[in-house]
C-alpha cells in the first residue's frame, strides 16, 4: 500500500468511527479546538442536541463562547494540553482549518490516540443524517442566500435544520434544530471544506478566485468547484448562476440535473424581468420559471446581487417542494443576516452601514446597493483582509473603491496569517491618491473615527467593509 491509498485508507477509517459515534451518539463526548468559531459553535449546538457531551477551548472569548457556556458546556479560554489529558472519556476532538499540527491539544489528542476529526468532515458526517440536503456555496453570498433560502422553507413550515455562517434573527443565531429530513447550509471551499460534503441539491452562486493563500490559480479554483458539484448525485440538483462566466467550465460534463438562473437572459430557468428598485435600495422584479410569468417578487433587502440571490433561493425552493406563495412571503420576510450591508445606527442624519465585502467584487455590489439609496455622499472605511488577499487584489481594491466618494483604508487584519514583507495598505492608499481621490491611510480606529465625524455631514453614508475588527469604527462613531 502506497502513501496514498494509506491516506485514503485512514480517512475513510476515521469517517467510519466517527459514522458510528452519530449512529448512536448519547452520551459521546466531543472536545473542540477553536469552539468559539460561528460554524464550530453551531456544531457543538448539533451535537448537543443529539445527546452528545460538548467541551471546547479557544484563543479568546467571545459571544459564542459565552452562549455555550451559559448553555452548560464546559469552555476553556486557551489551548492547554490538559484540556484533553484530564479528560480520559473524550471520544472525539473536532478541529478548524486554522488550528495548527503543533497545537498543544491537537498533540495531544494525537498523543493518545483519539479520533481527530477536522470541523468539515463532522459537518458532512452531520449532513448524512438527512435525506434532502441544500448547500449553498460560491466566492460570494453565500450566508445571505442560505438565510434567504431558510427563510422560505421556513415560512412553508418544512421545518429544516439549519447550519449558517452569519446570525439570522429569524433563527435567533446561526443554527436551528429542525425535526425534518431537511438540512440547509453554507458550503465554504476554503481548504476544499465543501469536497467533504453530501449535497442533494447544490447552489452555486459565483465562481470567481479568493482564499489566494490556498488556490493557486483561477483554475484549481474551478476544478475544486467541479468537484464540489460532481458530488451531487443523478437525481439531484445543481443550481447554478448562467451570469458567471467561470460557470459554464464548473457545470462540463456534469450528469445531475442543472437549473440556470439570471437576470439577463431570459431564455434560463429562473429568470427577473422589470427590475426596479425602492428609495432603500430593496428590489423588486417579475418572477418568470421556464419562460412562464409566476409572481411579482419583493425584496427587503438591497441590490442587483441579492435579486440574483434570490432566484437560487426560489429555485431551490421549488426542487424542495415549496410554493410560490412561499417563496413570494418568504424571500419579502427576509430583511439580512448580521454584517451583510447591517444598519449600524443614523447619527446627526449619517447612516452607518456594516458590511462583511472583503473581495473586490463584493466591494463593488455593496456600494452599489448604497447607490440606490443614499441621497448624499458615500464614505467607505476599509480594512484588508489578510496579506495574501491585499497583495492579490491591490488594483481590483482600488478600482472597487472609486465609486464612492471618500475612503479610509485601515491596517491589514491579519487573520490567520503573518505579515508578508512589502505588502502595505499603503499601497492601495497611494493608488487611490494617484487617481485623484479623497483618500486617507488611519491605523487607529478612534482616529478614523474623529476624521469621519469631521468630514461626513446630514444626508451622508458611511460603509464599514470588511470581514475583520473594522465594525469598532462605526461602534466609536455612533457612541
Amino acid at each position: 500500500m502506497n502513501k496514498k491509498e494509506k491516506n485514503i485508507y485512514s480517512a475513510q477509517s476515521k469517517n467510519k468511527q466517527l459514522d458510528d459515534m452519530l449512529a448512536s451518539p448519547v452520551s459521546k463526548r466531543f472536545h473542540f479546538i477553536g469552539i468559539g468559531g460561528i460554524s464550530m459553535s453551531g456544531l457543538a449546538m448539533m451535537l448537543a442536541n443529539m445527546g452528545c457531551v460538548i467541551s471546547g477551548s479557544d484563543i479568546s472569548e467571545n459571544s459564542h463562547t459565552d452562549k455555550l457556556k451559559n448553555m452548560g458546556f464546559e469552555i476553556s479560554k486557551g489551548h492547554n494540553t490538559l484540556n484533553i489529558t484530564s479528560h480520559p472519556e473524550i471520544d472525539a476532538v473536532v478541529y478548524t482549518a486554522a488550528i495548527a499540527v503543533d497545537n498543544d491539544e491537537y498533540t495531544a489528542a494525537q498523543e493518545l490516540g483519539l479520533l481527530l476529526v477536522d470541523r468539515a468532515t463532522l459537518l458532512g458526517a452531520i449532513m448524512k443524517q438527512f435525506s434532502m440536503t441544500i448547500t449553498v456555496s460560491g466566492t460570494h453570498g453565500k450566508s445571505t442566500t442560505t438565510s434567504m433560502v431558510s427563510s422560505i422553507f421556513l415560512v412553508a413550515d418544512k421545518d429544516p435544520t439549519i447550519h449558517n455562517g452569519s446570525n439570522h434573527s429569524a433563527i435567533g443565531g446561526n443554527i436551528r434544530i429542525g425535526n425534518s429530513d431537511i438540512f440547509i447550509s453554507e458550503a465554504c471551499e476554503y481548504k476544499d471544506s465543501f469536497l467533504k460534503f453530501f449535497p442533494h441539491i447544490a447552489i452555486v452562486l459565483n465562481v470567481e478566485i479568493d482564499h489566494v493563500d490556498y488556490f493557486k490559480s483561477v483554475s484549481h479554483y474551478i476544478e475544486s468547484y467541479k468537484q464540489f458539484v460532481s458530488l451531487v448525485p443523478d437525481d439531484g440538483y445543481v443550481i447554478a448562476c448562467a451570469d458567471d462566466p467561470n460557470m459554464h467550465k464548473v457545470l462540463e460534463g456534469q450528469k445531475c440535473n442543472i437549473i440556470s438562473y439570471s437576470v439577463t437572459n431570459p431564455t434560463c430557468n429562473y429568470y427577473a424581468a422589470d427590475i426596479s428598485y425602492d428609495e432603500s435600495g430593496y428590489g423588486s422584479y417579475t418572477l418568470f420559471i421556464d419562460g412562464l410569468k409566476q409572481a411579482h417578487i419583493k425584496l427587503s433587502v438591497p441590490g442587483l446581487h441579492n435579486i440574483q440571490n434570490s432566484l437560487a433561493s426560489a429555485a431551490a425552493a421549488i426542487c424542495g417542494g415549496c410554493t410560490i406563495k412561499d417563496i413570494v412571503e418568504g424571500l419579502l420576510a427576509f430583511t439580512g443576516t448580521d454584517k451583510r450591508y447591517e444598519l449600524k445606527g443614523v447619527k446627526n442624519g449619517i447612516t452607518v452601514i456594516d458590511d462583511y465585502a472583503h473581495h473586490p467584487t463584493e466591494i463593488r455590489a455593496t456600494i452599489s446597493a448604497a447607490q440606490n439609496s443614499s441621497k448624499g455622499k458615500i464614505w467607505c472605511v476599509f480594512q484588508p483582509h489578510t496579506y495574501t488577499r491585499l497583495k492579490e487584489f491591490e488594483v481590483d481594491f482600488a478600482n472597487s473603491l472609486m465609486a464612492a466618494d471618500g475612503i479610509i483604508v485601515a491596517g491589514v487584519f491579519a487573520a490567520r496569517e503573518v505579515k508578508v514583507p512589502g505588502v502595505t495598505p499603503k499601497n492601495l492608499y497611494n493608488r487611490l491618491l494617484a487617481a485623484g481621490k479623497e483618500a486617507y491611510y488611519i491605523e487607529d480606529f478612534g482616529e478614523i473615527a474623529l476624521l469621519l465625524s469631521e468630514k461626513v455631514v446630514s444626508g451622508d453614508m458611511i460603509i464599514i467593509l470588511g470581514a475583520g475588527d473594522i465594525v469598532e469604527v462605526a461602534n466609536i462613531f455612533l457612541k
